[in-house]
């Protein structure tokens, strides 16, 4: 394309109609799929943004999306306008980092491996980020991976079998560890972990219980599930309140381990490593092209998450 775009019957310059308005409600549309999810039900706004949208298929000549039975989708030529606004979103917001005093670094996890795994390995390069703010998101994978790709998230941490291979990454050295957790005052006579797992009540993250209670049936243990919790924060949580708990090691400071007993699990009932894989930090390679400083973020994270 010359410059140039073809509104109706004629010819104007291209910034007459290709405004970022436009532009940028385009993406709403295609990030809420479509101008009726974009706005959210008032109706004056979906005629807005639908008329930009049809503005621009007019400009470029070519339609960006279509409705069927099947409802709004976009067309091939769409998508591309779509990773195109994408990248322009991502670089402005980039060159507004820039022009900020204090620039910004978003990452995105489960809250699992933001507690433990990446928070406690931070304060390695704070002393080189002083002028930054980081940003943390509780994320599935999946979103991280959405996240990440359409640069509305910076980093992101995952399993290694989830990462996409056009992303970005570092394979981490470290893993989550587990052990099983009691406060002391509720096992005086330091019971083995057998034992505890079959009399004392425990709290358990519900995504792993199924494979738990297989593998303690195997060795003959009826676990006593009395909690069920939906993420290892509550657990943690609970065994404050006098429960036995699966966590990963670093759940509990030392200071707080003066009251907790931390106990190792039996090798053939240690289904949470097994689940976890080894941790992955992602990224958009084209981001690096729009940001000066992000070789220099990759190159502390590597030292922070792989070297340590």
């Amino acid at each position: 394309m010359n410059g140039k775009g073809n509104l109706g019957s004629s010819t104007i310059d291209v910034e007459t109609w290709m405004t970022l308005d436009r532009l940028l409600a385009f993406k709403a549309a295609a990030d809420a799929g479509g101008p009726g999810p974009a706005s959210r039900g008032i109706q004056a706004q979906e005629d807005k943004i639908r008329r930009k949208i049809k503005e621009l298929s007019r400009g470029f000549g070519r339609p960006l999306c279509e409705s069927n039975g099947s409802g709004w989708k976009l067309t091939f030529s769409g998508n591309r306008l779509r990773t195109a606004v994408e990248e322009l979103s991502a670089s402005l917001a980039c060159f507004k980092s820039y022009c900020d005093e204090h620039q910004e670094v978003s990452i995105g996890a489960g809250d699992r491996l933001m507690q433990w795994f990446f928070i406690p390995r931070l304060k390695q390069i704070r002393p080189d980020l002083t002028d930054y703010t980081f940003k943390l998101f509780n994320l599935g994978s999946a979103e991280v991976v959405s996240k990440v790709e359409n640069f509305t998230l910076d980093f992101g941490l995952i399993r290694e079998q989830d990462r996409p291979r056009r992303l970005g990454f570092l394979k981490l050295k470290h893993h989550l560890n587990y052990a099983l957790f009691i406060q002391k005052s509720t096992d005086p006579e330091q019971r083995d972990v057998e034992v505890i797992l079959a009399n004392h009540p425990l709290a358990l993250v519900q995504k792993y219980t199924d494979e738990f209670c297989d593998q303690a049936k195997e060795k003959g243990i009826n676990l006593q599930i009395r909690l069920l919790c939906s993420t290892f924060p509550q657990a943690r949580r609970a065994v404050l309140e006098g429960y036995a708990a699966i966590l990963p090691t670093s759940a509990f400071t030392p200071a707080e381990l003066q009251d907790i007993r931390q106990i190792e699990l039996p090798a053939s009932m240690q289904s949470f490593q097994k689940n976890d894989g080894h941790i992955t930090l992602i990224w958009n390679k084209r981001i690096e092209k729009m940001r000066v400083d992000f070789p220099k973020l990759i190159k502390l994270f590597e030292k922070a998450l792989v070297k340590a």
